[in-house]
């Protein structure tokens, strides 16, 4: 096998421990030819180039002996070219500079001052009391810079919701940024993060950022239309899962994970939702192995004999599906108004009926507008005395 990549080469020859996408792939170059010997080409001699980068009828003509019979080396072994991969140790880092930024270390914020400076979420074990602390602290400051006007008594939801809401902005700025940095440019050739563009985020009146989406006018809250963008694998973000897990009387992963999306989106959210709820104690307490269903028993008889249709007929009553059945004999126009007819005699009229673009409904369609729009236009006239 030849190659003119020098980076592939290195890493299909390399013992060392590459990165996880890398790896994937070069266990399968090597598992799908196991004895193969690969050696490299000179980008100037490889053929495979010729109709993978395009060429004008000009440029082919020159090169037609290349395409047709391949380099001139390639008969004479003492020709081939030398490619050792034990003294290119300039290309570990070329290959190294070619890994996607997916395997770089993300970038360190930078010094922003915050609630995790002043309040440990690690010291808190749900969510309640982390906001309850945040909430006190917060009364205890205000209760300092306004001596004249002081809070006392138990916490209010409104101080709640004010401290929810400074963890949210708090988490958002140490972890997403990057994109907050993207969201408040004011440059004209900015260019937006992939997960700016891909959960179109925007910022709130009070710059919280939040996701769009598809469902702007669905009947549901606005916060369940825009929720807030919260990072995984972040100590906050965990104490919001297991509020919600409990709060739903530790139900699995997709009742948790579908209650927590009426107000938070969590990117690849589902694998760290699972990954929470498999160490959640109470819920290892209370499921126990799953009953092993004994095996199956022989088909009786009747079920394996070669007879006519609904000679053995089982029947039962369901109230969760509507059905209505009609026999065609072809696919026109006229025939599917037939039977349209009869079904709208039976069943009565519907008021949207919805269907694919098969040619026959849409000249069902349309005959039916012409249809209803001139017995309109009829009984108009004959209303207004005009033969």
């Amino acid at each position: 096998m030849w190659s003119d990549s020098q980076i592939v080469l290195y890493w299909i020859h390399s013992s060392k421990r590459l990165p996880q996408f890398v790896s994937h792939r070069v266990t399968e170059i090597q598992q799908s030819a196991p004895s193969t010997s690969w050696r490299y080409c000179p980008t100037s001699d490889n053929p495979a180039d010729l109709l993978t980068r395009g060429l004008t009828d000009e440029q082919f003509n020159a090169n037609i002996n290349l395409w047709m019979h391949g380099p001139t080396w390639i008969y004479n072994q003492q020709q081939w070219p030398t490619w050792h991969h034990s003294s290119v140790s300039h290309l570990h880092a070329v290959a190294a500079a070619a890994i996607s930024d997916e395997f770089q270390p993300r970038e360190k914020p930078p010094f922003t001052p915050g609630l995790h400076q002043i309040i440990s979420v690690s010291n808190h074990s749900t969510l309640s009391h982390l906001l309850a602390t945040t909430a006190y602290v917060r009364r205890f400051i205000f209760n300092l810079r306004n001596l004249g006007c002081k809070y006392t008594g138990p916490l209010t939801a409104t101080e709640m919701d004010i401290a929810r809401t400074a963890w949210i902005r708090d988490c958002q700025r140490e972890v997403y940024w990057k994109e907050l940095s993207s969201l408040t440019s004011t440059s004209q050739n900015k260019k937006w993060l992939p997960l700016v563009r891909q959960l179109r985020l925007f910022l709130d009146k009070e710059g919280i950022t939040r996701c769009g989406g598809r469902i702007h006018n669905a009947p549901l809250t606005e916060l369940a239309r825009f929720p807030y963008l919260i990072p995984p694998k972040h100590p906050f973000t965990a104490l919001v899962v297991l509020s919600v897990h409990s709060s739903m009387y530790h139900t699995g992963v997709i009742g948790t994970l579908t209650a927590i999306r009426q107000s938070y989106w969590i990117p690849t959210g589902r694998q760290y939702v699972k990954a929470l709820l498999h160490r959640c104690t109470t819920c290892k307490r209370r499921s126990g192995k799953p009953y092993s269903a004994p095996d199956p028993s022989p088909l009786p008889k009747t079920r394996t004999l070669d007879a006519p249709p609904f000679t053995i007929t089982g029947i039962d009553f369901t109230g969760a599906l509507a059905i209505h059945l009609e026999v065609l004999t072809d696919l026109s126009t006229e025939t599917f108004l037939l039977a349209f007819r009869r079904f709208v005699s039976w069943k009565s009229l519907p008021t949207v009926v919805m269907s694919d673009n098969a040619s026959t409904y849409m000249s069902a369609a349309t005959e039916l507008y012409n249809l209803f729009n001139s017995k309109t236009l009829a009984t108009s006239l004959e209303r207004q005395g005009v033969e």
